[in-house]
């Protein structure tokens, strides 16, 4: 049997790919499995966030497709609010590139990237946890010491757990 994974991650999306990196970034082996065929396809949410967040993701400014300045929100009253200034409140990104930058980063500091692989079952096994996936029709097992799911809302890896 392979040494087993420090880590798996389940998800390639920006929690699960900044996750991945981190961990792999630290000097661990890591395992990222993205159900996708590509990284950030299908888009599942926008992609307006606060310059914060992308500080924070460690993303080039090259996902920013717009800066928004401020905003005019309507109130159930009717009667509207503007909001704004001369700073930049929000960022609207590319998500796709945005998801694609922070899987490269996790893949850069030595994760392994397993796409078309969904996550099908886990159990705990001498101390470790084997991770069930499915790839290509086929099911492979991992072993890890540790199981992540950043697998979005309708978690699979939650709802086993």
């Amino acid at each position: 049997m392979d040494r087993p994974y420090d880590a798996v991650v389940v998800g390639a999306g920006p929690a699960g790919s900044a996750t991945a990196r981190d961990i792999a970034g630290a000097g661990y082996r890591v395992l990222l499995l993205e159900e996708h065929r590509s990284v950030g396809q299908p888009l599942h949410c926008s992609g307006l966030v606060t310059p914060r967040t992308l500080q924070l993701a460690k993303v080039d400014r090259e996902v920013v497709v717009n800066e928004i300045r401020g905003a005019l929100i309507h109130r159930p009253s009717g009667s509207p609010l503007a909001i704004g200034g001369d700073g930049v409140r929000a960022l609207a990104l590319d998500r796709v590139r945005f998801d694609e930058a922070l899987a490269a980063q996790a893949q850069s500091a030595g994760a392994e990237l397993l796409l078309s692989a969904r996550f099908a079952a886990f159990e705990r096994e001498d101390g470790l946890v084997q991770v069930h996936a499915e790839q290509g029709g086929r099911r492979t097992r991992f072993s890890t010491k540790m199981l992540i799911g950043a697998d979005g809302a309708q978690s699979k890896v939650a709802k086993q757990l």
